[in-house]
């Protein structure tokens, strides 16, 4: 008798244990881990910090299949910035500052199926003078969750380096087009 009801008892135990886990796995769908990444970033040129430099947070809009901006701060005498990005959410930061090529880096919070909050995100943009009113077209990095690791990483866009050659090229070709502009026009008068 005893045994009947320790062994109903553990049937209905493992049932109704079953029942909770079935009712979790249905109610959380994929990667359901609530909370944010905590990002903290510098920017400066070389080792020398920038202050006053504008970045702007974006967050992609599903809806509209755009950034739309969400925050906007200054950079003060350490070039620091924080901000708290929702998981499972895309985002851009835009870097610019005067006399300086803009850099943009997107954000991709999707942490699948993590199951604690990830560590925070530091990094450091390095700014440079801009050359002849070149900039970046794309992003030049993305951040995004590493499973192998379980922690977030960058990978650059190398491309950037081949897109910034071909503006170069082209404004050498402009450049190149009017001074031949000039030479006609001169000829002309002389005529």
């Amino acid at each position: 008798m005893k045994f009947k009801i320790l062994t109903s008892l553990i049937l209905l135990y493992l049932s109704f244990s079953q029942l909770i886990i079935a009712q979790v796995v249905a109610e959380s769908p994929k990667g359901s881990i609530p909370g944010k990444l905590s990002i903290h970033g510098w920017v400066k040129e070389m080792s020398v910090s920038l202050k006053d430099t504008d970045v702007i947070l974006y967050q992609y809009s599903a809806k509209t299949g755009n950034y739309i901006e969400v925050k906007r701060v200054k950079t003060p005498i350490k070039g620091e910035y924080n901000f708290q990005l929702d998981l499972y959410s895309k985002y851009m930061i835009e870097l610019s500052k005067e006399d300086y090529t803009t850099k943009k880096i997107v954000f991709d919070t999707d942490v699948m199926q993590l199951t604690n909050t990830p560590a925070p995100f530091e990094f450091i943009v390095d700014m440079v003078r801009d050359r002849e009113g070149l900039g970046y077209l794309k992003p030049m990095a993305t951040v995004l969750y590493q499973r192998k690791s379980m922690s977030f990483d960058y990978q650059l866009d190398y491309s950037k380096e081949e897109q910034e050659k071909d503006a170069k090229s082209k404004q050498e070709r402009i450049e190149k087009l009017e001074l031949q502009r000039k030479a006609a026009e001169e000829k002309a008068k002389q005529n």
